[in-house]
């Protein structure tokens, strides 16, 4: 079985919307290994995905076939904001988190 790691730029731009409301859906763990994992809704509104927590693996068709997946990625993405972020200029680390309530607010 190939596998394609890149996705479409509409993969792309699916996975990023997903990142953006990862911190919303359930997160589990495993009973079988104790692996964390996400319950990630699909695209036809009436189904899940379980996507690794560390975007390593899920149960879409499209990681079965191809090895990677919009889930996977938001996974990705999501746990790449979430680490520690050192702003420009400061020596104090900030989250993504953070950063992002202190830019609401400065914008209101």
């Amino acid at each position: 079985m190939a596998t394609n790691l890149t996705l479409s730029p509409k993969a792309m731009q699916k996975a990023h919307d997903l990142a953006l409301v990862l911190w919303r859906t359930p997160k589990g763990r495993s009973k079988r290994n104790g692996r964390e994992f996400y319950v990630i809704p699909a695209s036809d509104g009436l189904t899940a995905h379980w996507t690794d927590a560390a975007g390593n693996g899920c149960t879409c068709k499209g990681f079965l076939r191809n090895g990677h997946c919009s889930h996977a990625e938001a996974v990705q993405i999501h746990n790449y904001r979430e680490q520690v972020v050192v702003m420009p200029g400061s020596r104090r680390s900030s989250s993504y988190n953070e950063i992002m309530d202190r830019h609401l607010v400065d914008a209101f």
